[in-house]
């Protein structure tokens, strides 16, 4: 039986593999953009992407506010979570959020403030999915890259038979 690469060249590999897969932020650049269009695709249909359309505006604060918007007085909320969101983003973690002003009280709602939940990202089994395909795709790439540098998917490659 041969074993190509040999062993010591596999290991070499392997080594080289492990310093890249202790940083995924190229995974995350991957996972940005569709945390964004999640984002947006929640906005547009008022939560009920994730499941649940958000609960309208009270009469109260709808006359005083001068629209029906939901989630949109300054517009910055919707700003900053699709055009920017990612709170940070370690080698190996990744928080998709924002900071601005009120937006807390609008996911969780408020008694004190009478505001109803509208949570505007909410983690579904498709954001998993989404974050998962990113980093799949991620390491799919590294190993193509440099496990099986030939694109070649690992089937017969390294070990091959002899009669």
């Amino acid at each position: 039986m041969d074993i190509d690469p040999s062993p010591r060249a596999l290991a070499k590999r392997f080594e080289f593999l492990k310093g890249l897969l202790g940083d995924l932020k190229p995974a995350w650049d991957r996972l940005t953009p569709r945390m964004r269009a999640i984002a947006t695709e929640q906005f547009d249909s008022k939560g009920a992407s994730s499941g649940e359309k958000w609960p309208k505006l009270s009469d109260t604060y709808r006359m005083r506010k001068g629209s029906n918007d939901l989630l949109v007085y300054s517009g910055k909320l919707r700003s900053r979570l699709v055009d920017k969101g990612v709170l940070s983003r370690t080698k190996t973690t990744f928080k998709y959020g924002v900071r601005v002003p009120g937006a807390r009280a609008l996911f969780f709602g408020s008694r004190a403030n009478n505001i109803k939940a509208r949570p505007f990202i909410t983690v579904t089994d498709d954001v998993k999915k989404v974050a998962t395909l990113s980093v799949m795709e991620y390491l799919d790439a590294v190993i193509r890259r440099f496990i099986l540098p030939t694109g070649r998917s690992l089937g017969n490659q390294f070990i091959r038979g002899r009669q």
